[in-house]
Order: structure tokens, then sequence, then C-alpha cells
């Protein structure tokens, strides 16, 4: 029996077997149900998708095209993928450019996208001359530079203005102004009245263009220490000088100074070794030099001279001849000394008489015998026998001068036994 693979069917309802050739689905059907052996095939016509539409199903022998619409861009968005038979349209959201940020440099179609870029940012040295807008970018301008020699900002820049300048003022020396308040960045010099100096004072330092005259009063020198020795001006100072010293250059002032003029000094004289400085120099007066003195025979020199002092004489010492004699002889330099003569006693004589140098010289009397001749030491100045009536002891019998007299003018020199 014949099956439906073969492409025969069979219809039911007759005894008689009818075969009828099966249908094959054109090329532009599909197959709706298969052919059985009682049962033709159905096929249907493929499903035509329009313009507005894509195949999003493919046909097989057994199913239809799927065909879905195409979407319509909507009018924030472009195609990204243009639509066709077998594919859809694609669509992507239109870039929004930031605001602030960015500028559109290239609109967007039904087929591109916006195009977007950065807005140009302007750097410290630069100002926004024009403002951006949604499709323009922000344009810069070089910041104008203020001349610092001849200008001052009179409005400082911002970020959408320029800095603007303004000419400084010129402070002019001869017309009595000098810059009181130096410029800066943003203000202006300040000019002020340069200053005139008064009576008694002088300019000590004179008026510039950025400076005031310095006025200072006249110096004063000092009475008594200093001399003028340059009269003072509007634009100089009065010069004093230190009074010469006459005392530290070995010199006396010969002439007094002035308010105007120095002293005068003159040499000090200048003592000889034969003189001594009887008066001292003065400021004003020279030195007196005397003589030194020379001590006389009957004195001595108690101090000697110095360069300042006289030598000291003093009158020696006259020893009494009845009652002293000279002990130490004088010097140049020295006094003579005294001395008290010996005085000899009841028991004895003088065996060496006094000088006015030296000192008498006593000696124990011997006891003469009775009947002995005497020899006695008279004042005539020999020895001499005398057969005199023996005088109490120790007294002779003196014949000077008054002889036969009993007088202690003399001494028993010796005793001797009569012969």
């Amino acid at each position: 029996m014949p099956s439906a693979q073969d492409g025969v069917t069979y219809q039911p309802g007759t005894n008689q077997q009818e075969c009828i050739q099966q249908r094959e689905c054109a090329s532009t059907e599909w197959e709706e149900s298969p052919a059985t052996l009682t049962s033709v095939r159905a096929c249907q016509p493929l499903t035509v998708c329009s313009n507005a539409e894509w195949e999003s199903t493919a046909a097989t022998a057994t199913s239809d095209r799927a065909c879905t619409s195409h979407i319509v861009c909507k009018a924030t968005q472009y195609e990204t993928q243009a639509a066709n038979s077998t594919h859809p349209r694609v669509c992507a959201t239109i870039s929004i450019c930031k605001e602030g940020v960015e500028f559109q440099t290239a609109p967007p179609s039904p087929t591109s996208d916006r195009r977007c870029q950065l807005l140009r940012d302007c750097d410290v040295s630069q100002f926004q001359a024009l403002a951006p807008t949604a499709t323009t970018d922000r344009q810069c301008s070089t910041l104008r530079k203020c001349d610092v020699a001849t200008e001052y900002q009179t409005k400082a820049p911002s970020l959408t203005s320029d800095r603007e300048c303004g000419p400084l003022t010129v402070c002019v020396v001869s017309q009595g102004k000098y810059e009181k308040i130096p410029p800066a960045i943003d203000t202006d010099r300040t000019c002020g009245d340069i200053t005139k100096c008064v009576d008694g004072e002088f300019e000590a330092k004179v008026a510039t263009p950025t400076s005031d005259t310095e006025c200072k009063p006249w110096r004063v020198c000092v009475s008594g220490k200093e001399y003028e020795s340059a009269a003072p001006r509007v634009d100089a100072d009065r010069v004093c000088v230190a009074l010469t010293d006459c005392t530290a250059i070995e010199s006396y002032q010969s002439k007094a100074p002035t308010a105007k003029t120095d002293r005068e000094c003159a040499p000090l004289t200048a003592c000889e070794s034969y003189q001594f400085q009887s008066t001292a120099p003065a400021l004003a007066s020279d030195r007196v030099c005397s003589s030194i003195r020379d001590c006389a025979s009957i004195e001595y020199e108690s101090a000697s001279p110095t360069a300042t002092s006289d030598r000291m004489c003093t009158p020696l010492t006259v020893c009494d001849e009845a009652q002293e004699y000279e002990s130490v002889q004088e010097t140049p330099t020295s006094d003579r000394a005294c001395a008290e003569l010996t005085v000899c006693t009841d028991q004895q004589y003088e065996s060496v008489p006094a000088t006015s140098e030296s000192d008498r010289s006593c000696r124990q009397l011997t006891e003469c015998k009775v009947g002995d001749r005497r020899w006695c030491f008279l004042g005539l100045g020999y020895l001499a026998p005398m057969m005199q009536p023996p005088c109490p002891s120790g007294i002779l019998a003196a014949s000077w001068p008054h002889p036969g007299r009993c007088d202690r003018l003399g001494v028993v020199k010796c005793c001797v036994p009569l012969r």
C-alpha cells in the first residue's frame, strides 16, 4: 500500500482506493499541516513583511515567518542601525552636552548623535572675552598687564572682564612734591609737600623724587672744648673741632681760644740741671725755673733738691766750747753732733785737755807725801817747780792769773821726792 510519504493519499468513504498526488508547498508557502494517507498537505502563503516590518523569525518548511514592526526613533533619539528586512532599526538616546562644561560641535541627525566638546578654560593670564553658548566655545583673551613704571591697576580683572589700568601720578621735585607713599599694584602713588628747613636747621638730606628733605638742627660747639671751624649753611652743618690740648704736647696756652679760633700753644720751658721747677705750668702759663740754692759754710743740706723742689739748708749746730765738744763732724748733708765735756771730779785731774773736737780726759789724783815738791801744770802752759805751802788736795798754787792764790786753774801733774 502506498504511504503518505510516497505522496499518495487515500480518500475515505469509498471502497475503492483513489490516490491523489500530494501537493508540494511552494517556495512562498509553508506547510501548515503535513500530508497523511488520508489528507492532503496544507500549505499557507508565507507572510510578507512590509517595508515597515522586518523578519523577526525566519520561515521554515513548517512555520511561517514572523514580522515585527520597525520601531520609530523618538525625537530624543537617533538611528544607530538602519532598518531592513532582516534587522530591526536600533535607536540610541541623543547625547546632551553638559551645560557649562561642554558645547555642541555638531548637531544630531536622524542617523548620528550630537557631538560635544569640553569648553575651553581660561588660564590665570586670561579672561573670558566671549561667553560660551550651547553651540559655541568660550573665547579667552590675554589679560592686560599694567606697566608698573607708569600705571597701576584701577580695576581688578574677573573671570569675565579684563584688568583696567590708569596712569600713575608723577611727583615732581621741582614743583615741591615727593613720593610720600609709593604705588602698589592696585593703588596710585601719593605725593607729599617737600619740607623746607627753618632758620637754625640745615638740609641733612636733599629731597629726591622718592624721599623728603631731612632737616637737622645746627650743631652747637661745646664751650671750652670745641671751636667753630666752618660756619653752618642751609645745606651744611656747623663744623666743630676739638680745642688743642696743650698739656698733651708738653705745651701751655699762649693764646686763648675764641668761639671760632683754636687755642695757640707754646713749648714749656725746660729747667736746666742746676734749676728746679719753682712754679708748675698751668693751662695758660709756662713753668718757672729757679736756681738751686747752695748751702753756706755754716749750713748743711737737710733735703736734696728735686725737679719740683729746692735744696733745703739748715744752720749747723754750734757747740758750746765751755761745756761741749764736737762729737760727730758735719758733712755736706748732715749736721755736726755736740756732746757735753767730761767734768773731772775732786779726786781727778785733767790729764788731756779738751779741744773743740775732743773731750777732756781725767785721771785719778796721786796722793803726794809731805815734803814732796809739786810740779804743777799752770795756765801758762809749761811745767815749773813750785815751793808753796801745800794746797788742799787737788788744788795747786797758781801763778796765773793771780799768783799765790789757790785756784782750780790747773791740776797736779806729778809729785816727785825732794832731793
